[in-house]
This record gives structure tokens, sequence and C-alpha cells, in this order.
């Protein structure tokens, strides 16, 4: 499995370039601390405004459209969260004085692929956690039983779709390092779009079972949805 490390960043519109360029360029410096593995990936992610707001997910169960509008994540097979953490502060807590600080997100874990396979736009749903679920309740309802629900349908339209679980723990220390306020999602959940006119269309017609099933672990207030453009894919 693949352990990852992510930043999401609050930023306006109006410092959206700036931050995705130094995002950019810092990106090979990370490359350059990850192994010469196949599985390492450093992506550099820029949010599509406003693309999520009338699907079910907005409209339906009350997410929110995110503000993180630029993100850069990185990892490796059996990455080491430590190892992982110290590269994002001794390269990118700079990036923290371009965005709204204390409202941007760190999250470090491990990624479950149920669905292998990569497009240019991704849908990142930050997910959180109802208070009638503990901790470990959430995870295993999710990797355990959601995930199986999401797949089959993934599958049919020959899409991709992952998982990516926080650490709670390594998480927190992730922030710190990179200089950022938040680490309160439970991880991630990952699909991969080709454009945004496909995601449009897929996310008109989400099965009910997916979304009443969300119903039974999320909290719809805090959890926040967004599409991105993947700007930058180092491997």
């Amino acid at each position: 499995m693949i352990n990852k490390l992510a930043l999401h960043y609050k930023v306006d519109v109006d410092g959206l370039k700036k931050i995705e360029g130094t995002l950019t360029n810092l990106a090979t410096q990370i490359r350059k601390r990850l192994p010469n593995d196949a599985n390492a990936l450093v992506h550099v992610m820029t949010l599509v405004d406003g693309a999520v707001d009338n699907t079910p997910h907005v409209v339906g169960m009350g997410y929110k459209p995110t503000e993180f509008r630029a993100a850069v994540e990185f990892g490796y097979e059996e990455a080491s969260l430590a190892e992982l953490i110290e590269v994002a502060g001794t390269t990118l807590r700079p990036v923290a004085q371009m965005a709204d600080a204390q409202s941007s997100c760190a999250l470090a874990g491990r990624v479950y692929v149920f669905c292998p396979g990569e497009q240019s736009y991704t849908l990142r749903v930050f997910m959180g956690r109802s208070l009638d679920k503990a901790y470990e309740d959430f995870h295993s309802h999710w990797l355990n039983h959601h995930g199986w629900i999401v797949k089959p349908r993934v599958d049919a339209r020959g899409g991709a779709y992952r998982q990516f679980h926080a650490d709670p723990k390594a998480s927190f220390f992730a922030a710190r390092a990179a200089g950022i306020g938040r680490h309160d999602f439970e991880g991630c959940a990952e699909g991969y779009q080709p454009d945004p006119a496909t995601f449009l269309r897929v996310m008109s017609k989400v099965d009910n079972s997916v979304l009443e099933d969300e119903k039974r672990f999320l909290s719809s207030p805090d959890t926040e949805v967004g599409l991105y453009r993947i700007v930058l894919d180092l491997k």
C-alpha cells in the first residue's frame, strides 16, 4: 500500500497562480527526496471552482464545496510517514505564508486502491466523521463496507477509485511541520475523471445506495468536496 502526505491550501483566487507555480517548482525537489520507485508519486493540483456545486453530494447531501484551491501530495509504497513529514517540513513550510495557513489542512496516512488508474481530474471528498461513529468503526465501515458498494459502480464505467485513510497523529505532526492549522478530516475519497464534463455526467448519476450508506458514517456539515485538475504528475 502507498503511504502518502497531502497538503491542501486555502487560498483566494488572486493568489492561486502564485502558489501553483511555487508548488510546481518545489515538486521537483520533493521527487528527488523520494526513492526511484515506480510507485512513488508527486501531484500538484488546483481546484476547479464551482464544478461540484450542483452535484448530489452538495445539493442532496449538504456537503460543503471546499475552499482548498491548491494542493500537493506525495508518497510511495510503504513510505515512512515520519520521513514524509520531514520532507514537508524542510521543503514546503514557506508555502503556508502564501495561503490562509490556519484554514489549510494536512493529511498523512495510507491509500487503499479499489479501482486502479488515474486521469487528469480528481474528485476529492474530505471525510468528516459523524460523532455517532467511533474512529475505528468509521474507518472499518468506510474500508470494508462502503468501498465495496462504490467499487462495482466505478468498475462498470471504467473509472478509478481510492480511499486515503488519514492517521490522526501523523496528520497532526504533518500540519505542524508544514506550518498549517488543520488536520481534522478522516481522509479523502478519491475518484478520477478525464475532464469536468465527464465528471458532471457521472456525478449526476450517483447511485442512491452509495449516498444512503454515506449517511451512516459521514457528518454532512463536516464533509467537503472538490474537483481538482492535476497540473503536475511526477513519477
